[in-house]
């Protein structure tokens, strides 16, 4: 604990703190332990209030005993402000107001305090310090008296230092704002709404909201990273110019009564080539992505949070420390360095979920959000941007409304056995409490991390099905009928909302367990779900890992496909690896070398995520995302002719899976030899396997090159002068699996 301001010492002091007897402390008499400090404690109601006390100081006490008085929120973040200097012997009526017009001094940390810091307040008091020891001190009435908030308070809207007036299209540009009078409880958007609005060259347009942005001081200490509030909060609106020109601002607050402030700013101008950088889905080809008009293929692993205990029982990898965001900028650096594109990252209570039960540091209960997570994501979203690393961001995980599949709806804090409201975490899905505090929540992502390129789309859910209304819908007994109607409204409304509140028009998706089979197509269907989201994990038994992937989408070989490619959407599997609980080593290792591949002449909207981070990065398996990233180069899977189409592929002795991705004039073909696929290991040579490019092509020069699809490096190169029809060519000898790409001029 920091020594009391006006304390005069410099070594540490322990505090004796008497027990919390409620908002009225009637009588007590304590003795001063000095040269340590004597702490008596009461409730505090929380919002502007008045500290009440009758301190009697008796004769011979210490000439230099001081007083302060204290406040604390339930985390034990401390402010503090003097009220005497010296107490003199004598009968003392104390009155100490506690509002933001009379701040304390914060201790400990920088987070000033404000209306929001009041309305957190948990306990508080009297603090006694001197030099030397004396009789005991009675304290007498003590308590916090609510104060009404002053009525008639003029409202402002203060620019709080200089914004930029000079960017480059695409790159974040922010401005800063202190509201008066000051919100109680600034989560609210609209107590005030802050909307920026700002018109560009061509009368573009852009309007995004404002948040609560408290500034914060993060460090490494070595086993973690410390975050720590340090300055004053202000409420912060983002942008990013999309277009080169000028641009003109205008800022203005309203709250529910209807009053409002506005202010002008500067004008903007914006260089550089017009653009966000943001990822849609392709409006040409909506089976794919695409940023600016380039096409985005997503490839990278499942970082769902720094660490994983399954991950650590099932593929004996060792758990990586958390030090928050600086595990994902070290995570991000390596996965650059491969050729990497994309992470999943679940906002989970034991990662960087912004909301959970309020008696857990650092969270404050359900609809207050962490400051300290807010800033984390925020860095963890620039560090992936600055590396070119898109995040599928998950927002809720199944676990928080479930008692069964990896449960965490005791600690939920909507959950009445948490402080919340709830009984049944079914109601997460109709309560009109819960859905009003998801629109908030969805309100605060978007305006503070909406502009960024970095989010590659809002997950509404994993896992959806395993939730208690999932596990209904999908059930054979009881009203499923009703469950599946419920969470089919759920996600209709949801990403509607997300549709009409995104000026950045991030897709929306959310995702599934078990495989192709397993998601509510009607949910799929829906026009705000841009993308769908599933797993393809694998046992033993069944269809290899190649026919799970093949056919997510449609796998050409089967007359009759009930594949995900006829909803006409990006699918992405972000998670497989194995099954649910992994693999032998040597079949993982074939699950991270060939899913990239068969993801890709399967038409997938990106590689899939293998869920086993910590073994992947262990084993220095990033290799598979390189290989894949120089075979891309250049391409472009767009086209409404391309499609996945069957590979005849043989060599003696072993049997071959082939397919590709062909289009007019051009074909990209992955081979893999079945037998690695099911056992792993190094896998035979093929010295004598040949592929049928086509039975019926036109005459004219082919152009041909073949990759080792381990390494993404060219291994044979030439050009075909075909007489027509029918073309096998042989292949180049190889182990495991090989691409190739044939193309006309």
């Amino acid at each position: 604990m920091v020594t009391p301001a006006g304390a005069g010492r410099s070594q540490a002091v322990r505090l004796l703190s008497l027990l919390l007897l409620g908002h009225l402390l009637a009588a007590v008499e304590v003795a001063l332990l000095s040269p340590l400090s004597t702490r008596i404690a009461v409730a505090h109601p929380g919002g502007p209030a008045q500290l009440l006390a009758t301190v009697t100081v008796p004769p011979g006490a210490p000439d230099d005993l001081g007083c302060a008085v204290w406040i604390a929120d339930r985390h034990g973040r401390w402010w503090q402000r003097i009220a005497a200097h010296r107490l003199g012997p004598g009968r003392h009526e104390l009155s100490v107001e506690t509002d933001a017009a009379a701040p304390l001094r914060p201790e400990g940390h920088g987070q000033a305090w404000d209306a929001y810091a009041a309305h957190l307040a948990h306990s508080g008091g009297l603090l006694f310090w001197s030099a030397r020891p004396g009789p005991r001190v009675r304290v007498e009435n003590l308590r916090f008296v609510p104060r009404p908030t002053p009525d008639g308070a003029k409202t402002r809207l203060i620019l709080s230092g200089s914004p930029e007036r000079d960017v480059r299209c695409g790159t974040r540009w922010e401005a800063r704002w202190r509201v008066e009078p000051a919100p109680a409880d600034p989560w609210d958007p609209d107590e005030p709404a802050i909307r920026l609005e700002a018109v560009g060259p061509g009368g573009q347009r852009l309007a995004v909201a404002g948040f609560r942005d408290q500034p914060m001081r993060g460090w490494d200490r070595g086993d973690r990273e410390e975050v720590v509030p340090w300055g004053t909060a202000t409420m912060t609106t983002r942008l990013r110019a999309t277009a080169p020109g000028s641009w003109a601002l205008r800022v203005a607050a309203t709250w529910r009564d209807g009053t409002r402030a506005t202010a002008e700013l500067p004008g903007l101008t914006a260089h550089g080539p017009p653009g966000d950088g943001i990822v849609r889905v392709d409006p040409g080809d909506p089976r794919f992505f695409s940023a600016d008009g380039r096409w985005i293929w997503p490839l990278g692993p499942n970082l769902h949070s720094v660490w994983d205990v399954r991950g650590e029982e099932r593929t004996n990898s060792r758990l990586t420390p958390d030090r928050g965001s600086l595990s994902y900028a070290a995570w991000f650096d390596r996965l650059a360095a491969s050729g990497a594109t994309t992470a999943e990252i679940w906002l989970s209570a034991w990662n960087l979920a912004l909301e959970w039960r309020g008696d857990w540091a650092p969270w404050r209960g359900a609809g207050q959000y962490s400051d300290e997570r807010a800033w984390q994501l925020d860095r963890v979203l620039s560090l992936a941007e600055a590396r070119g690393i898109r995040i599928n961001l998950v927002i809720n995980n199944h676990g928080q409304a479930s008692v069964h599949t990896d449960r965490e709806w005791e600690n939920n804090p909507a959950n009445r056995a948490a402080g919340g409201w709830l009984d049944d975490p079914v109601r997460l899905f109709d309560d009109p409490r819960a859905l009003d505090l998801q629109e908030r929540q969805r309100r605060l992502l978007i305006a503070r991390y909406g502009d960024s390129p970095a989010v590659l789309g809002w997950k509404l859910w994993s896992e959806v099905n395993l939730t208690e209304i999932g596990r209904q819908a999908g059930s054979r007994e009881g009203d499923r009928g009703a469950a599946r109607t419920l969470l089919r409204g759920w996600h209709e409304r949801a990403a509607a909302r997300f549709a009409a509140l995104d000026p950045w028009r991030h897709p929306v998706t959310t995702h599934w367990a078990g495989n192709y089979m397993t998601p509510d197509r009607e949910i799929c269907a829906l026009p705000g779900i841009g993308y769908i989201c599933i797993d393809a994990y694998h046992g033993p038994d069944g269809p290899p890992l190649w026919s799970w992937l093949n056919r997510s989408t449609a796998d050409p070989s089967e007359r009759r496909t009930s594949g995900l490619a006829g909803l006409g959407k990006p699918v992405l599997v972000t998670e497989y690896g194995g099954n649910w609980d992994a693999a032998p080593e040597p079949l993982l290792e074939v699950a991270a070398r060939i899913g990239g591949w068969v993801a890709l002449v399967s038409g997938h909207g990106g590689g899939p995520m293998i869920w086993w981070h910590e073994w992947l990065d262990q084993r220095g398996l990033f290799g598979p995302y390189q290989a894949l990233s120089r075979f891309l180069a250049g391409e472009d899977l767009r086209g409404p002719d391309r499609r996945c189409q069957v590979l005849l592929a043989s060599a003696a002795g072993t049997r071959l899976w082939g397919r590709t991705w062909s289009g007019p004039g051009r074909m990209l073909g992955y081979v893999l030899d079945e037998s690695w696929g099911r056992n792993g290991g190094e896998g035979g040579l093929l010295a004598q396997a040949t592929c049928v490019l086509g039975e019926n092509l036109r005459p004219g020069p082919i152009n041909l090159t073949w990759w080792d699809a381990d390494l993404g490096t060219i291994v044979a190169q030439g050009r075909i002068e075909h007489p027509g029809g029918r073309l096998e060519v042989p292949m180049p000898p190889f182990r495991r699996h090989l691409a190739f790409k044939a193309w006309r001029d």
